[in-house]
């Protein structure tokens, strides 16, 4: 869809200790909503157990300093330009027909179709 050649997200340690974090916080969450004082409700629990676990797991993210590496390939077309000199040097008459020369060649690259603005 956005046509990336790489993406890779990187942690300034390793996954391994992210994803056993990322356990244990779950874990320490559910332990700490087990019994509550006040008893609350199964629904009030659950969604207290899912916003205290998604904070902890946000500052766990951010403790192991994720690096984003977003790599895109562009292709361009190549574009090769020619520049013909027409100033007045080339129509000085010193035997060497720069002049016709030019025309010649500029006549030769619109035959080959190299030439499209003319």
């Amino acid at each position: 869809m956005f046509k990336f050649e790489k993406i890779n997200l990187s942690f300034s340690f390793n996954g391994i200790y992210f994803f056993l974090g990322l356990i244990l916080l779950a874990a320490y969450t559910i332990y700490m909503y087990r019994y509550t004082l006040p008893p609350v409700s199964s629904s009030k629990k659950t969604i207290l157990v899912l916003l205290r676990a998604f904070a902890l797991i946000i500052l766990l993210f951010i403790i192991f300093e994720p690096v984003a590496t977003i790599a895109k390939k562009i292709i361009l077309k190549p574009v090769n330009l020619i520049f013909i000199d027409d100033s007045r040097s080339i129509g000085i008459k010193d035997g060497t027909q720069r002049s016709e020369n030019v025309k010649r060649f500029v006549d030769g690259l619109r035959i080959n179709d190299l030439l499209n603005n003319s």
